[in-house]
């Protein structure tokens, strides 16, 4: 069920209108403006002020983590709403009713979790004595955000019920937190916007294609999951692939065994892009393109992607992109590989943790290691597991993050503030925090990671907590290992936590409590507690 951070995307971001040609686009004619919120219950009171409570289910206060210690996540603050009976447990039954409120904003948002049990552990919206909107848990015991899309019902007025009638052992109880009322900012135009031309080619001698130009489409439009949907949920509708072309599929003028015979998998896939280009250069208009990705029918290449620089001749002149290609017997399990080789396409660099691509990050699409694309726990059926999203530094390089939502710490300075986590930047005003070193050049990027709906989730994060990068820009260009030819660095290297088993520490976020110290250049950086979409920590320079 669409969350809060769905909505206001979507009002950023208009599904995708598909235009004649099949180009990509989103109408921006609106100007930006920021969402309204209204908190209708957060349990922090410590009592039920405004609710009314049946049976034994609920007890006489809100929950906290002390009837539970260390069992359920996701809520925040102190109080939750929980119907797990800390003696009677699954057992227990009852009802907890709200006042009556007029709905006034178009989304009602909440966190729920627990059992999976419709019309028996469940949120109710309940207008003119008749339920028109419920929700359940997802069969865990964490809390995750939901919500409601009240807009035709505004102006009515309206109650909410939580409900546990079950005492089914498998989590036969519900829980609640953070229910506000909602309404979206118009949306608003990107700040940048970089459409893709999409070739689909197929050998001489290819005797089916693996899929019609339609899926191609699909992958890269604006929906969920696809990549159009990522790179502006991810920018917080910053950057958009408006324009974006999908072509093919060409049949290329060689058979595979041509292509084959080149020494290297970069030159093989070179002259592919020169020689679809050739099909289509009197067709399209390269002007709008600075960046064509390829997709071949059948794979015999060593790497699943590759991505680089190329110059191609267009109506008399040569023009420079940057190209991905990806090979594609079938599009299954190939969203992971477009968000990362594209986005070097797009410009972004490998990023691992400090041991180099031995010890791959699990905090951004562009990892190069496989590992990282851990398994979650629900693979979307037609894109596969989706991946990781960018990290604050690719966010930068894409023009991500509002100017004024980056805080640069100067020399001989303290602070301690709200972290507000980055991919949720409609709730607070400090998303990355730029913290330069004594070089000059280096510089560390410190952000708040959460679990999400869409990519970063349960199963694929290992945790949640603050993470740090030490970013030199070039690096990428240089190798890990001194004398090696390979240039495998990256600009942004995972910090990692002390005491961290050897090869988990890119996995694992800085805790409350943690502190990270770096006596050469004066900087500590101290996670002390979490807040509501964020943690709060302490930075400091000091010499």
């Amino acid at each position: 069920m669409p969350t809060r951070r769905d909505f206001l995307q979507s009002a950023l971001l208009l599904p995708a209108a598909l235009t004649t040609g099949k180009v990509f686009a989103e109408d921006t004619s609106k100007p930006n403006a920021a969402p309204t919120t209204d908190v209708f219950a957060d349990f922090e009171s410590g009592n039920y002020e405004g609710w009314t409570i049946e049976g034994d289910a609920f007890g006489t206060a809100p929950a906290t983590d002390a009837l539970f210690p260390g069992k359920i996540r996701g809520f925040t603050g102190r109080g939750f709403l929980c119907s797990l009976h800390p003696r009677k447990g699954n057992a227990a039954t009852g009802k907890a009713i709200s006042k009556e409120f007029t709905i006034e904003k178009s989304f009602i948002t909440f966190k729920i979790g627990g059992g999976n049990h419709p019309n028996q552990a469940c949120l109710n919206l309940i207008v003119d004595n008749q339920i028109v909107y419920t929700a359940t848990g997802d069969g865990t015991a964490n809390l995750s955000e939901s919500s409601f899309d009240v807009s035709n019902l505004v102006g009515r007025k309206a109650h909410i019920e939580i409900v546990d009638a079950t005492a089914s052992a498998d989590r036969g109880y519900i829980m609640v937190d953070d229910i506000v009322f909602f309404a979206p900012p118009p949306i608003r135009p990107p700040v940048q916007t970089s459409p893709l031309l999409v070739l689909l080619c197929c050998y001489a001698d290819s005797p089916k294609v693996p899929a019609e130009r339609s899926a191609y489409e699909q992958a890269f439009g604006t929906q969920f999951p696809a990549f159009g949907h990522y790179i502006l949920y991810r920018t917080s509708g910053r950057h958009s692939i408006a324009g974006t072309k999908v072509v093919g599929w060409l049949r290329l003028p060689y058979p595979k065994s041509h292509y084959m015979q080149f020494p290297d998998d970069s030159s093989r896939r070179i002259a592919i892009i020169r020689d679809g280009a050739e099909i289509v250069k009197t067709q399209i208009d390269f002007a709008p393109f600075k960046h064509i990705v390829v997709f071949s029918s059948e794979n015999f290449f060593q790497s699943s992607g590759e991505a680089g620089p190329i110059e191609i001749e267009s109506n008399g002149r040569k023009r420079r992109f940057t190209w991905a290609f990806i090979n594609d017997s079938n599009l299954s399990f190939q969203h992971r590989t477009i968000i990362h080789e594209v986005g070097h396409a797009l410009g972004l660099f490998h990023t691992w943790g400090q041991e180099g691509p031995s010890n791959p990050s699990w905090w951004s699409g562009m990892c190069g290691q496989s590992e990282y694309y851990a398994k979650g726990p629900n693979p979307h059926p037609y894109f596969g597991y989706l991946p990781l999203t960018y990290n604050g530094y690719d966010r930068l390089l894409l023009n991500g993050i509002a100017p004024e939502q980056v805080l640069e710490i100067k020399i001989v300075e303290q602070k301690t503030l709200d972290l507000i986590n980055l991919n949720s930047p409609e709730f607070g005003s400090v998303l990355l925090v730029r913290i330069p070193k004594r070089d000059g050049k280096t510089f560390y990027t410190v952000e708040a990671r959460m679990f999400d709906k869409f990519y970063d989730c349960r199963g694929v994060l290992r945790s949640e907590g603050i993470v740090i990068h030490e970013v030199e820009p070039g690096r990428n260009r240089r190798p890990t290992k001194p004398g090696s030819n390979a240039f495998d660095g990256a600009d942004a290297l995972v910090v990692c936590p002390p005491n961290i088993p050897a090869g988990n520490g890119a996995k694992t976020a800085w805790k409350p409590g943690q502190i990270f110290t770096d006596t050469e250049n004066g900087v500590q950086i101290q996670t002390l507690n979490p807040i509501p979409h964020g943690f709060r920590v302490a930075v400091s320079i000091t010499k």
